[in-house]
């Protein structure tokens, strides 16, 4: 059985919902991969990591770890918008997981609905990460720039020499046995020091750091959707047949759908959170999901 390790970086607050995450790589999976998954955080609660142990014991060729990460110095990220500090934390995948030589990280807004196993061997072609383009920085480029966005910043402060190679940090296949040969660990903190305010945060450091060291190869946006669709029962229920018949739909519109922005499937009402619905069903976190949603609505109205 070949080996698929991924992954995700939440805190205890927000486990439930990169479980619907993993709970969408799983109901997609190949029966020919065993699916490791890894949550690095500061802390789990001892009844989230149970309930999901439990949820995946039932399956054969998947496992679940969970990775504490401890004495973060905090001061070092900047911060702005609604992100938590937790999104820094994809700087300490190539230190966590040095002993490996590939793996997969992946956002906790998304859900996979599609096989993406081929992201577990696809070929890095001696880049240091597999990623796809972002469109709302790509659209911001082909326009020339605007005054929060100008050329400059991506060429001058970032030193991006092409900035229509930025990519969206939701979905990337590490090549860690070529970023750690390069040592970017240390070069994330490093940028850090003279890029004091990213306004993408560490997004913005990640592009930065593999642009002037190797560049990425970039891949279908199938892989990381980030457009908005509107998603009907129809197509689930058409889904769901090709998924029984293990139809593979290479016409698909998305293989993931990442949910960017602020406004998330589970706080707004959206014409495409019948997507996240159908996964967050499945998971044991459902009750919850739902509970705190409707709180949240009471507390609007």
């Amino acid at each position: 059985m070949k080996f698929f390790s991924i992954v995700l970086i939440c805190d205890d607050k927000h486990f439930k919902y990169t479980n619907v995450t993993i709970t969408s790589v799983i109901k997609n999976s190949n029966p020919k991969f065993h699916y490791e998954f890894n949550i690095l955080s500061e802390y789990i609660s001892p009844k989230n990591q149970a309930k999901a142990q439990k949820q995946l014991a039932k399956y054969r060729n998947v496992s679940i770890k969970f990775i504490e990460l401890k004495n973060i110095d905090k001061s070092k990220f900047f911060l702005n918008f609604y992100f938590p500090v937790s999104t820094y934390y994809r700087f300490y995948i190539p230190e966590v997981f040095k002993d490996y030589d590939r793996i997969l990280y992946l956002d906790g807004d998304l859900i996979v609905d599609y096989d993406i196993s081929e992201l577990a061997e696809m070929d890095f072609e001696d880049k240091l990460a597999i990623c796809c383009p972002s469109p709302y920085i790509h659209n911001i480029i082909k326009n020339g720039g605007t005054e929060k966005f100008p050329i400059s910043y991506f060429k001058e402060t970032l030193g991006i020499e092409n900035p229509a190679e930025y990519f969206n940090t939701g979905v990337m296949a590490y090549n860690l046995k070529k970023i750690n040969e390069k040592n970017l660990f240390s070069k994330f903190f490093e940028a850090l020091e003279h890029i004091k305010e990213p306004k993408l945060l560490d997004q913005d450091i990640l592009n930065s750091v593999f642009s002037q060291n190797g560049g990425v190869k970039l891949i279908s946006q199938k892989y990381n959707n980030t457009r908005g669709f509107k998603i009907t029962h129809n197509r689930l229920i058409i889904n769901r047949i090709k998924r029984f018949f293990r139809i593979m739909d290479k016409d698909k519109l998305f293989y993931i759908y990442h949910y960017v922005g602020k406004n998330k499937p589970w706080n707004t009402k959206r014409p495409d959170d019948i997507l996240f619905y159908f996964y967050a069903k499945k998971s044991p976190f459902y009750k919850e999901i739902l509970k705190e949603n409707q709180q949240k609505t009471k507390k609007k109205t």
